[in-house]
């Protein structure tokens, strides 16, 4: 990953996995614009970090500055573009539509894979699950393939 801008660097994913492990947030990161592919879709509000593996999952991001009546939506860290810190900004690799047909999150609520499964068939892609399993079962394989 480059520190160029062009990708999250591995410097700000550990930096953001630790703030979220130990319970706080990096003042900088929450307020940040979230830029789409076509135009600005809100800021980050929160994050949802999974205990079990060690890493960020979602951006929580409020969609209500640029459409009134908005929801409060999801955007999986793959999803992510760029990080642009002296601006401000988050660049993702969603559209506009793709977050208005998002699920809504709603804090309280905890997420299932029920609900991921929405969130990633309204972005028409796969989830962090099944790369997991493929990876397992690739090395089951490698490992089966040794003996």
């Amino acid at each position: 990953m480059s520190e160029n801008g062009a990708h999250v660097s591995r410097r700000t994913v550990l930096a953001l996995a630790a703030a979220s492990a130990a319970g706080t947030l990096l003042p900088g990161c929450v307020g940040q614009d979230i830029q789409a592919t076509d135009e600005s879709i809100g800021h980050v509000k929160d994050f949802i970090f999974d205990e079990a593996s060690w890493v960020i999952r979602y951006l929580v991001v409020d969609t209500r500055n640029w459409w009134p009546g908005g929801k409060i939506v999801l955007v999986a860290t793959p999803w992510i573009e760029s990080i642009d810190w002296d601006a401000s900004i988050v660049r993702v690799k969603l559209a506009r539509k793709q977050v208005m047909n998002s699920p809504e999150y709603v804090d309280a609520t905890m997420i299932d894979r029920d609900y991921e499964q929405r969130l990633h068939d309204a972005h028409e892609r796969d989830g962090y699950w099944l790369s997991q399993s493929r990876d397992t079962s690739l090395e089951r394989r490698l490992t089966d393939g040794a003996n």
